[in-house]
């Protein structure tokens, strides 16, 4: 069933004086200097500030970050020479310590709390 026309229209009016209105004032600037924050922090979330080294890496091919997707390859090929030259050099260990001994000297490593360096820090490969 049609809804039927309204025989009046009510108006209703708010005023503010000037205290209220410099406090709306004052509420509104606040929620636009929050929203805006969150959006400049969303940008620079580590997220997006990944995909655009990699992205500008990709395209300048300069090397800004190190761990980017451009980087995998060679990352991928330095794991394995360092595991074949663990392999030969430690018959005996079981499979997986290399890995988890490479995992060690990266956080040791980049924590800061080895005094000598770190083949893979050398060029060297891992």
């Amino acid at each position: 069933m049609p809804r039927r026309k309204p025989d009046q229209v009510i108006t209703y009016r708010i005023e503010f004086n000037d205290k209220e209105r410099e406090l709306l004032n004052q509420m509104m600037a606040t929620y636009t200097l929050e929203k805006s924050a969150e959006s400049i922090d969303d940008l620079l979330s580590f997220e997006n500030l990944y995909i655009g080294a990699t992205v500008y890496e990709m395209v300048t091919g300069e090397e800004i970050l190190f761990g980017t997707p451009n980087d995998l390859g060679e990352l991928l090929g330095m794991f394995k020479d360092y595991m074949k030259r663990r392999k030969e050099e430690y018959p005996d260990d079981p499979p997986g310590a290399g890995l988890a001994m490479v995992v060690k000297d990266m956080l040791v490593d980049a924590l800061g709390l080895n005094k000598e360096p770190v083949p893979w820090r050398q060029g060297e490969g891992l």
